[in-house]
């Protein structure tokens, strides 16, 4: 969801945005393994500042500060999933926003070991769709070395939306403090939390420009922009997907079974008088070639097994008359013979 509001901002130099706002988070990631090293409590934040200024109010207003930091950071990553999980459904978007809060706070409430596991599970599934979108970035031939090397303008316009733009980018890299507050359940945390924080500074860094540079590269801005899940958008751009190519499968599948619709409604095939096509040869097949081409080959080769099913099941029938004619005919023989 982010991308698209970075690219908003930012418009094709949304690659800047993230590399700014990983420059300021590496300052962060700095202090916070250092001073997790010294504090190793999961207080965190609160603890730090109580142990610089000996200020209990100054502690607490901290922790606050914390608190309302995580809600509204909850609430964005909340309404990024239900932008995604409507693209599989049409539920009202603040049912999935209530629903994902709900089940994510109880994991939450469970234990620190089933919440680390469900991050884990998360982390492996959005890992994946990203590295998915470079893949298919890197083979649809984008001019990807273009648009990464392409120097903002000095414009006081442009550098004030991509200053803004990484203001969004830091709030999708500000995950470390989390790290600081699970510090107690690190074996060694003086060695294992610091390097924690710098490997996963490397690998989201590298991740998102990526990303970022194969979405404004195949996506015009405006459409990232107004996309409620900007992502999806990009991996149908660069992997050729069509979204109304399972549609047209799946009215296939309902057409042939719903005798209440309208005649006209139906595809031609199963129209009255028509010769309906076997089930299972209106399966959608899996092809290699997702162009028009691709699924034109496809459904000719699907017509020609209806066709030779079809001429199997007529030339047996014709087989099975003429033996059942030439039965009668040997019975009626045998019995005038008898008489």
């Amino acid at each position: 969801m982010l991308i698209g509001a970075v690219a908003g901002h930012a418009g094709k130099y949304a690659p800047w945005s993230f590399a700014i706002a990983a420059v300021a988070m590496a300052l962060t990631v700095g202090s916070y393994a250092e001073l997790a090293t010294r504090y190793p409590v999961s207080a965190g934040e609160a603890a730090y500042v109580r142990a610089a200024f000996q200020s209990r109010l100054a502690s607490t207003l901290t922790g606050l500060l914390t608190i309302v930091v995580g809600i509204v950071s909850s609430a964005t990553v909340a309404l990024g999933a239900a932008g995604y999980i409507r693209q599989f459904n049409e539920l009202p978007q603040s049912a999935i926003v209530i629903v994902v809060v709900a089940a994510l706070g109880a994991v939450a409430a469970w234990g620190i070991l089933e919440s680390v596991l469900l991050a884990s599970l998360f982390t492996l599934i959005e890992t994946g769709g990203l590295v998915a979108i470079i893949v298919a970035g890197v083979h649809a031939g984008l001019p990807l070395g273009d648009v990464l090397l392409m120097p903002p303008p000095l414009g006081a316009a442009a550098l004030s939306g991509i200053a803004y733009a990484s203001l969004l980018a830091f709030l999708r890299l500000h995950w470390f403090e989390d790290l600081a507050n699970v510090v107690e359940e690190a074996k060694v945390p003086h060695r294992d939390i610091p390097r924690a924080m710098v490997l996963t500074l490397v690998i989201s860094t590298a991740l998102y420009l990526a990303v970022a540079v194969i979405a404004v590269a195949a996506v015009p801005v405006e459409q990232l922009a107004a996309s409620d899940a900007p992502l999806s958008l990009v991996f149908r751009a660069v992997a050729n997907v069509s979204p109304g190519h399972h549609q047209r499968h799946r009215h296939c599948r309902h057409a042939q079974y719903d005798p209440g619709a309208n005649d006209h409604d139906r595809p031609r095939r199963l129209r009255h008088g028509a010769p309906r096509r076997p089930a299972a040869l209106c399966r959608p097949r899996a092809s290699k070639d997702r162009n028009a081409a691709g699924r034109h080959r496809a459904d000719r080769r699907c017509h020609a097994r209806a066709g030779a099913v079809r001429s199997f099941r007529a030339a047996g029938r014709r087989h099975l008359r003429r033996d059942t004619d030439h039965l009668r005919a040997g019975e009626f023989g045998a019995a005038a013979a008898a008489a």
